[in-house]
C-alpha cells in the first residue's frame, strides 16, 4: 500500500467499551481504507459520494442485522462525539449487508455533524483546530475503524492546509 507522506494522524483519546471485556473476537476488529491502492479516503470526497476510487467498494462490511450503528468521535482535545446512524440497506423488503462504500458514507456524514459542533476541551493543546482557519473535510482522511459490537471509532488523518499532499511507497 502507498503512504500519504504529508497525511497525519490525528490523535484519539483511548475508548474503552463498557462490554469489552465479555465480547468475543467476533464483536470486535478493525477496518482499513484506502483509495487506488494509497492509504486513507477523503472524507469530503466521500461525502459527496465520490467513492469510485475506494478499495473494495462493494465488499461486505456487517451483517443484514446491523440496522444502525453508533459513530463515536474520540479526537484529543475536544468533547467525545456521537452520532447514530441507519445503515441498513433494503431490497425488495430484504435486509441486505452492510457494504463498505455505506459506512464510509456514514463516517463522513457524522464527521460533518462533529466539525459544525466540534468543541475544545480543557486539554486542547492547540496542535490543530476544525473551522473555516484550520482543518476542513477536504483535509481529512479516514484511515481505520475500530469496531466494538456495533460502535464504531473512526481514525483519522489530515493533511494541514496549505501543504500538498505527496505519496511514497511503503518500505
Amino acid at each position: 500500500m502507498l503512504l500519504r507522506l504529508s497525511l497525519r494522524r490525528v490523535r484519539n483519546r483511548s475508548y474503552q467499551h463498557p462490554r469489552f471485556s465479555i465480547m468475543g473476537p467476533h464483536e470486535h476488529d478493525h477496518l482499513f481504507f484506502s483509495s487506488g491502492g494509497v492509504q486513507g479516503i477523503n472524507l469530503a470526497n466521500a461525502r459527496t459520494g465520490q467513492l469510485e476510487n475506494l478499495d473494495e467498494c462493494d465488499e461486505d462490511v456487517f451483517p443484514a442485522t446491523f440496522a444502525k450503528v453508533t459513530v463515536l468521535i474520540t479526537l484529543h482535545g475536544y468533547e467525545v462525539y456521537r452520532r447514530v446512524k441507519n445503515v441498513q440497506r433494503v431490497r425488495g423488503g430484504v435486509p441486505l449487508p452492510v457494504q463498505r462504500s455505506k459506512l464510509v458514507r456514514c463516517i463522513a456524514e457524522a464527521m460533518q455533524g462533529f466539525i459544525n459542533q466540534a468543541r475544545p476541551t480543557s486539554d486542547h493543546d492547540g496542535a490543530f483546530a476544525f473551522g473555516l482557519a484550520g482543518i476542513q473535510m477536504e483535509h481529512l482522511y479516514l484511515l481505520e475503524i475500530h469496531r466494538y459490537g456495533k460502535t464504531l471509532v473512526p481514525v483519522l488523518g489530515y493533511v494541514p492546509p496549505g501543504i500538498d499532499l505527496a505519496v511514497t511507497v511503503r518500505c
